[in-house]
Parts: structure tokens; sequence; C-alpha cells
């Protein structure tokens, strides 16, 4: 996503609403994985088109519409805060059963994203053994991929 774009959400978004159209047109089922902040715009696209996404798997992922995102991070990352405002709005929609197709992967510890901001309600939170941000991403984005793929 490079959050440390100009780039806005909504530019961000469009991209993803795109390849979703794309996949929908091919009759792909759509599973979105989205990494930190990435964990938020997959969020909001499944909450935007719950009918045409089919799950949602996070790691490490910015998924609570209230984590406290700091000065530094918000000069550096402008889209982040926009995100999660927007995600707060997109959250007044989740319905149970959307919910059930949400997955949550969060390490021991994170000292990027507190782990209680990897939850989401009614979603399938596991956490996983590994300390660190990136060190757990890269881990479950490739070598541990496998995890992942048997989850949906």
């Amino acid at each position: 996503m490079n959050w440390q774009s100009d780039e806005t959400i909504e530019e961000k978004l469009s991209r993803v609403r795109s390849r979703i159209a794309a996949w929908r047109q091919r009759k792909y089922t759509i599973v979105l994985v989205g990494e930190s902040a990435g964990g938020c715009v997959a969020l909001n696209a499944l909450l935007e088109q719950p009918d045409s996404v089919h799950k949602v798997v996070t790691v490490c992922g910015l998924n609570n519409p209230y984590a406290r995102i700091g000065p530094p991070t918000q000069l550096t990352n402008p889209a982040i805060q926009p995100a999660l405002d927007l995600l707060a709005e997109n959250m007044k929609r989740l319905r149970p059963e959307v919910a059930t197709r949400i997955i949550s992967i969060h390490p021991e510890y994170d000292p990027t994203v507190a782990i209680a901001d990897t939850k989401v309600p009614g979603g399938t939170e596991l956490g996983v053994a590994g300390k660190g941000h990136m060190s757990v991403i890269t881990r479950y984005l490739t070598i541990r991929s496998r995890f992942i793929i048997r989850l949906i």
C-alpha cells in the first residue's frame, strides 16, 4: 500500500475495489490478506462489499478503528488515520455472519501494533509464536503461508 506516499485512503481502496471487480468477473473466490495497516484496508473492503469478499485474513493487522496513532506515524503515513476513521464508520455495518469471515493473526508481542488493536469483534483471533512486527509478517506471508492457506 505504501503508506508513506501522498495517496489517499480512497485511492488505495479504489485499487482494491478494482481488483475485486476484476476477480469477480472471473468468478474467483476472493480472500483478502492484509498485513499491518493493510488489515484496515482489507476490512474496509470487506465491509463495503460483504457479498464480494469470501474472507479476510490480517497479519499483525491494524484492525481497531480507535487505535491510537501517534503524531510521528501520522506525519510519515498520512493515510492511516483516515483509513481508521473510515473503518470506524464501516464497522457500524459489521454483521455477525460477516465477522465470522475475519481471521486476525497476531504474535505474542508486537511493538508496532498492540495485540488489542488486531482483534475484530466476532472474528477469529489466532495468536502465534513469535515476537516482533515485521518478522512475524514476513514469516507468515512466506515460509508459513501454508498456515494461512489452510485457514481459508
